[in-house]
Order: structure tokens, then sequence, then C-alpha cells
């Protein structure tokens, strides 16, 4: 099935967020399988605000978790008054193999139950695809662009600005241009080769 005509959808993700969900990748020597919880922006803008991994069944070249363990999971958080829609992100490692949705994965993302989920394929080396799945009203898919936001620090800020004061002339120029409230500073999109080969023991 080809891509709809949709635009680009965004998936934005925390640093931290990102650092956890390829620590379990290096940390696993076989595939492994997660999840996220997602907070929808607007049509086509996600946040991921967290990853998680549950009990599975893993090997070189598959995983499962078994539909009572999702339900378990889902339970609980209906318990805690938890909204279970926004449990709408998968991911899983293909270890050292190329990062792309294989057969396999588009019939795992064909069977689910809701109306839409995003979904993502990474491997050790820090390459990774990702998608948007979309099954109500009309079915369709898009590729899913990622950025990962990455805060300045403080002290690397103050430090900089110091530096920037002592060293940078700016003839004619006043002052510094105020950002935006609804502007996000810092951010970059991750689309290479995050980890070298030799940077993992899995």
């Amino acid at each position: 099935m080809q891509p709809g005509l949709m635009g680009t959808p965004v998936l934005t993700v925390p640093l931290s967020v990102w650092q956890k969900m390829f620590s379990y990748v290096h940390a696993c020597p076989v595939e492994v399988n997660g999840f996220g919880y997602v907070t929808r922006r607007g049509l086509l803008d996600f946040e991921l605000d967290d990853v998680f991994i549950l009990e599975q069944t893993a090997t070189a070249a598959s995983v499962d978790v078994s539909e009572l363990t999702i339900a378990n999971h889902m339970t609980d958080m209906m318990m805690r008054g938890e909204d279970t829609g926004r449990m709408r992100f998968q991911w899983h490692s293909h270890v050292r193999m190329s990062a792309y949705f294989s057969g396999t994965d588009t019939s795992n993302i064909d069977r689910y139950p809701g109306d839409w989920m995003l979904s993502l394929v990474a491997n050790k080396y820090g390459q990774f695809e990702a998608r948007l799945d979309v099954f109500a009203p009309f079915r369709l898919w898009a590729p899913l662009e990622v950025r990962v936001i990455a805060p300045l620090e403080d002290e690397m800020a103050r430090r900089a600005k110091a530096e920037i004061s002592q060293k940078v002339r700016m003839p004619g120029y006043f002052r510094d241009k105020p950002v935006r409230a609804d502007s996000v500073p810092a951010m970059i999109v991750l689309d290479g080769e995050i980890l070298r080969e030799d940077d993992s023991e899995g």
C-alpha cells in the first residue's frame, strides 16, 4: 500500500525518551519490542511522552508480546485512571540488521485495533525508520519525520553567552531578538548513524 497524500507527519521526542529507547535496543542482544505514550498536538503533530517494555519472548529474528500481557497493562492503566488511548506508539529492534519495516512488521501493524498508530524500527547502529498508519475512516500510511528535542543546558548556555559577548563583534546590532514562546530552540532531527558499530557490545 502506497502512502496517502496527507503531508508529512512529525513526531517530537524529548532527548531523554530517545536515549531510553535506544538503551533498551543496546542492552538486548536479540530483538526487543516496546511501546510508548503519545500526545497528539495536531492532525500531523505528535509528541512521544515515554517508552517502556513489557514481558516478551524474543529471538535474533523475532519478538512476541502476548495479547494478554498488553491487555493486563492497559487494565493497570485504567486502574490508575490513565488514558489507554495514549498508548499509540510501538517500536522494536532489528538488532544489527537494517532498520526497515519488513512484511512481518507491516502485517502486525495491520492487526492494530485502533484508528491510528505510530511505529518505529531501530537497530544497534542508531539507524531507524518510522511511520504513521491510519485505519479509519480511510486506510493509509505515511513516513514519519522524527525530531529529537535537545534542550540547552543552563550552565553551557551561560558560558556561551559570556564568550559571545567577549569574542564576537556585532556592529550596528543593538539587542538580541526575543525567541517566540511557541518556537522550540535547539531542536535537531536525527536521521542517520548515531552510534558506531564498535560502540555496542550486543
